[in-house]
């Protein structure tokens, strides 16, 4: 190690810069002391971990090893206690201390109180260093074991194996005294978590297989009882790696597994703990002979939850429990006898066994469950005696209802108020699930848990468990089951729905679903009525029963509606707009827009006015005659058409024509046309106003909602006239339509008006030329600063491409103008005398203009003209601003075509062969993408025909340069460079390096991964965990390739997910998780992970579900991995970095 390094190590962990600068001074001569300095500021700050060759004399002797020395002086001098801890995990300080001759005070104190050694290694070799250096202080503290007590005891227990092992390793014989003395510390140890765990007679009866009671009997007390959980580790750790060291501490070990709550905790029951204590088990059950009272006794303690909570392990920890119970029936039976009688409730697992095999006749089944069944109810008892549990009526609390044959449990109701009593209770449901059908009191008591508690979610996973429990892998079966046992049906379905989540095929299931629940049709429809249900169940009925027509009661769903949130209310409302021609559900529309004077009355207000307009349209669709649409529109005129016909004194609605004769429109009418669109709280056309619009003199129309526009201006564009629009845009002319981009920025810019400026952007999508308006849309969309006005024109864009039947990218494809220019990609501007050529420069990005002379020479911009012309100089400036438009655009066109041609390469999307000329060789502003892109022709069934490129002169080139021509038949998309020969990869790489050609999307050097050998079996990527970025990235990265955020129902995100059509495989990329609005967070990628399908996971806890397994890295094209690389590269950086370099 160099002197700067280990100045480094010694004082890159210092948080102020002073300090850091003061220690380096005083290391490298330049002070002598180190001034403002608080010694708790010097605590933690060295970071210096010790390695080999530091354990050689010359180290000290060295340059670094002087300063070391010098710093330790320094330190001891003016700072012993932050010396101590500073070097907590450098062993070699005892070596250093001896050197310098630190007082044995000191050191003892140094020994005595430092326990947070970070792990086992460090641990051994701290105390191995003591010792070698400080043997006296050694044997005198072995000498003295009885004076200490609590956590240095068991730190003295691993000094005595260290120096014991460390002896013997250099030849010489181990000390039998100081082995008796650790075997007295271990005695103690174990005797002392048995006292704990209140198991004394259960150990001496059924847990001491190998008679260690006789050394409790014999050992001297010593004072162990309260010691560091991080200290009971590092002693089990180093004991369990040398239990030879002593014959004692050998016949003990499989008790200090037992019982030191190292190797097992009951308290964590999450999946990933369940895992780990389901291998523990397996690996213990098979290296040590435990007795059958010893494996029941971690089976029962440890095992129940790996079956309830790890269910990829379930069937054989089942399985574990059942072979062990047959192994001695009669112990067993006298195990259970003995914890119930000492009210060991969760021994009644056992019970579940003996009854579900046939192993006990029905006296002991009675004897057995009736001593259980009292624990339960007393347990019970304890639990709702909190105060956090609010009974409806107090009298039940007493639970003597339970004793009653017929239970009302109508009668009873429950609410708990406290999450910690929730989880009390919830630790209850294992058991009773495993004896409910063995016991009517354990059945009365599920019935009660699931009728009458009200916010606490018991017996997730039912249906798994149940599977599990009673051997029933038939769906149907288990909800026929559960519903003979009469439980509710919202019961059963709100199971059936978490179940919903953890699998695969819910096709299938749905059908079982449905078919129950056809079955219970009657109770369905009262539980609609008459329970609490769940936004989510909500959600699930209305998408699973009533999306589709297959028989249910659309009455009912209109009940629903009563019950449902706000996003919820939107999607009952579409379907019932569908169903109002049943008179029965219109009636009950109706009786709920009376009685509901809120949300739920209002929608169902809509839907009549809905069902009224839908009979009213069937009259207008008829009306062709101008005399008779004159008439029907009359017909419907009142009072509030006057009222809100605006602006009616100071705009003449006596001023539009009849397009088929010179009359006017009745001025009635006009303004029953006006008013209807300012009374309407959505944005669309309205028949009878088209049908207006269709007798009108289109102009004059037009004129008078200039009119009313121009005087809406005057009003400073009161908000509520905005659906003003809505006949100015649909009116307009497509001339008169490109002036929004004016409209808008004046609502923007000179009214602060942007919520109506969105609006009126959202009126665009009325209009039906989808390219016209799509191009305007487009320009919002990309080039306005304010983003409001840039989230309407894209979310008008996602209607657009909704309502015409494609997807964003294809309508993308439609909307890049070609502003004129011809095929070789050149424009010619004239004004006066001057013809100047414009051209597209495709080697840059975004495309630039290049402006040629007429002797085809590069200017920079357009020469000047005499001003005195003033003709030639207003076409001059139009041309100058129609070329700075020209310029914003193909920026706004470079970021959509980038990140369309992205997705379209990650989704390998396709174009017929007819369709990208069209797109990409036909409109010369596209033009560059066919030259600097490499793709390949296919056939139908994708199979690679040719790669190709584009060429300056109009013409496609192969590998070699070969002219090639494309066949009408087939289809284009971009290659993936491995689907090609290595030899055809080579060629490309080298044309565009030679050509220097620089791609618009790194087609060339997007990373492959190269799946080696040893992680074919694995189910991640390894290279990017732990790498950060922040979390607003993820964001914006996730727009551009077409990945959506991983949505925990906790509300927070965890990563991104891409689900690829082609291969059916979703990516995973799981990540920190953050808050939505935590845009400055720093994540860390925390795994990379494929599953078969368009799967729904709860991303909080992804791995608990075991009914959908992460694919093998070999199962996944390389493709969808480099997808996942990809996205990992941009997300860390590394993308970014490439393109700087390029």
């Amino acid at each position: 190690m160099t002197e700067d390094k280990m100045i480094k190590n010694l004082t890159e962990s210092a948080k102020m810069e002073h300090i850091r600068n003061g220690i380096r001074y005083l290391l490298s001569g330049s002070i002598e002391k180190v001034v403002n300095i608080h010694k708790g500021n010097l605590k933690y700050i060295s970071s210096l971990e010790m390695d080999e060759s530091m354990e050689k004399d010359e180290f000290l002797e060295g340059g670094a090893g002087k300063l070391l020395i010098k710093y330790f002086k320094y330190m001891y001098e003016n700072f012993p206690d932050e010396l101590s801890y500073q070097f907590i995990n450098f062993p070699l300080k005892y070596k250093i201390y001896k050197i310098l001759g630190f007082s044995y005070e000191f050191v003892k104190k140094d020994f005595e109180n430092n326990f947070e050694i970070k792990n086992k290694e460090c641990f051994w070799n701290n105390c191995k260093y003591f010792f070698k250096y400080f043997e006296d202080l050694t044997d005198e503290y072995i000498k003295n074991y009885k004076l200490y007590s609590n956590n240095f005891l068991m730190k003295l227990g691993i000094l005595i194996v260290v120096k014991n092992i460390e002896v013997v390793n250099r030849g010489e014989e181990k000390s039998e005294n100081e082995i008796k003395v650790l075997d007295n510390i271990f005695v103690n140890y174990i005797w002392n978590k048995i006292n704990e765990n209140g198991i004394t007679i259960m150990f001496e009866r059924y847990l001491d297989a190998g008679n260690f009671k006789k050394y409790f009997q014999s050992m001297e007390k010593l004072d162990i009882k309260k010691t560091r959980k991080y200290l009971e580790k590092k002693f089990f750790e180093i004991i369990i790696e040398n239990q030879q060291i002593s014959k004692i501490v050998n016949e003990g070990i499989k008790l200090l597994i037992m019982f030191s709550n190292i190797e097992f905790s009951s308290t964590i029951n999450n999946y990933h703990y369940c895992n780990k204590l389901f291998e523990k088990i397996i690996k213990n059950f098979k290296k040590y002979d435990f007795s059958q009272g010893q494996k029941i006794y971690l089976l029962v303690n440890y095992g129940i939850n790996t079956i309830f909570e790890n269910f990829e392990h379930s069937e054989i920890m089942y399985n574990l429990f059942r072979d062990t119970i047959r192994e001695d029936l009669k112990n067993i039976k006298k195990i259970l006898d003995y914890n119930l009688d000492e009210n060991k409730w969760e021994y009644s697992f056992l019970l579940h066994f003996l009854i579900r095999e046939n192993l006990i006749d029905e006296d002991e089944k009675n004897r057995f469950l009736k001593k259980s069944e009292k624990i339960l109810i007393e347990s019970l008892k304890e639990i709702f005696k909190m105060k956090s549990w609010k009974w409806q009526i107090a009298e039940f609390r007493n639970l003597d209802f339970l004793k009653e044959d017929e239970i009302n449990w109508g009668n009873i109701h429950i609410d708990c108020l406290g999450n910690k009593s929730a989880v009390i209770l919830e630790k209850k449901d294992k058991i009773i699930l495993s004896l409910f059908k063995y016991s009517n009191m354990y059945k009365k008591v599920f019935q009660f848990l699931t009728n009458c508690i009200k916010k606490v979610n018991l017996f997730k996973d039912l249906f798994t468990k149940y599977s599990i429990l009673y051997g029933i892998d038939d769906l149907g079966l288990i909800m026929d089951e559960l519903w003979s046992y009469d439980f509710p049906i919202s019961f059963i379905n709100e199971k059936y729905f978490e179940y919903m989540k953890k699998i695969r095929n819910n096709d299938e299931n749905n059908r079982i679903w449905i078919k129950f629940l056809h079955k219970h049709e009657k109770e369905l429809y009262e539980s609609f009525e008459n329970d609490e249900i769940s936004n989510e169940s909500v959600d699930n009925y209305i998408k699973i029963l009533y999306s589709k027509d297959i028989g249910f009661d659309y009455v009912k769903l209109a009940e629903l509606l009563v019950k449902s949130e706000r996003h919820a209310e939107n999607e009952i409302e579409e379907i019932l707009k569908n169903q109002m021609d049943k008179e029965k559900v219109r009636c009950k529309v109706e009786e709920i827009a009376k009685e509901q004077d809120n949300a739920i009355g209002y929608i169902a207000q809509k839907l009549m006015k809905h069902w009224n307009n839908v009979k009213a349209q069937e009259g207008i669709e008829n009306l062709i005659d101008s005399k008779d649409i004159i008439k029907y529109a009359d017909s419907l005129c009142l009072e509030k058409h006057e009222e809100n016909a605006v602006f009616n004194t100071e705009v003449d609605y006596n001023s539009v024509r009849m397009k088929d004769n010179s009359q006017r429109v009745p001025s009635k009418l006009i303004k029953y046309y006006i008013s209807e669109y300012i009374l309407s709280n959505d944005i669309k056309s309205i028949e009878i106003c088209n049908k207006i619009e269709e007798i009108s003199q289109i102009e004059d129309l037009r004129k008078f909602i200039e009119k009313i526009f121009e005087r809406w201006k005057v009003h400073k564009f009161n908000p509520k006239y905005k659906n003003i629009f809505v006949p100015l845009i649909r009116t307009a002319s497509l001339e008169q339509i490109s002036e929004m981009i004016g409209v808008v920025d004046m609502l923007v810019s000179e009214y602060n008006k942007i919520a109506l400026a969105a609006y009126g952007i959202r009126v665009l999508t009325l209009r039906k030329e989808v390219k016209e308006i799509g191009i305007l849309l487009n320009g919002f969309s990309l080039n306005y600063k304010d983003k409001r006005i840039r989230v309407a024109a894209d979310e008008a864009l996602e209607i657009i491409a909704e309502r015409e039947g494609i997807t964003r990218d294809e309508l993308n494809d439609i909307l890049v103008p070609n502003f004129d220019f011809e095929m070789d990609r050149s424009k010619i501007f004239e004004y006066g005398t001057k013809k100047i050529k414009v051209l597209l420069n495709i080697n840059e990005e975004p495309q630039k203009l290049l402006l040629y002379d007429e002797n085809n020479k590069i200017i920079k911009s357009f020469p000047r003209i005499n001003k005195k012309k003033n003709n030639i100089s207003a076409i001059l400036e139009k041309h100058k601003k129609e070329i700075k438009y020209i310029k914003k655009q193909l920026r706004g066109i470079s970021i959509v075509q980038k990140n369309s041609l992205l997705k379209a390469f990650f989704t390998q999307r396709k174009w017929t062969v007819e369709k990208w000329n069209e797109i990409f060789i036909k409109n010369p502003v596209m033009q560059k993408y066919a030259m600097l892109l490499i793709w390949k022709e296919i056939d139908d069934k994708n199979k690679i025909i040719n790669t190709f490129r584009y060429t300056k002169n109009g013409t496609f080139e192969t590998i070699n340069g070969k002219e090639y021509k494309l066949d009408k038949n087939n289809y284009i998309n971009l290659l993936y460079l491995p689907e090609i020969p290595d030899n055809e990869q080579e060629y490309w790489k080298e044309y565009f390096k030679d050509n220097k050609l620089n791609q618009p999307i790194s087609q060339l050097n997007m990373p492959i991964y190269k799946l080696e050998e040893e992680n074919q079996e694995k189910i991640e990527i390894l290279d990017y965990n732990n790498k950060e970025f922040l979390a607003k990235e993820l964001r914006k990265q996730n727009l551009k390739l077409n990945f959506e955020a991983n949505s925990g129902n906790d509300g927070m995100v965890y990563g991104n997910h891409y689900y690829d059509e082609k291969s059916n495989i979703t990516v995973i990329i799981l990540t920190t998780p953050f808050f939505p609005r935590e845009y400055s967070k720093n994540l860390q990628i925390e795994k990379i992970i494929f599953f078969k399908n368009n799967v729904s996971i709860q991303y909080e806890n992804i791995l608990q579900s075991q009914d959908v397994k992460p694919l093998k890295l070999k199962e996944v094209p390389d493709r969808v991995i480099s997808v996942a690389c990809y996205m990992a590269e941009v997300l860390i950086g590394i993308e970014k970095q490439k393109n700087k370099r390029k």
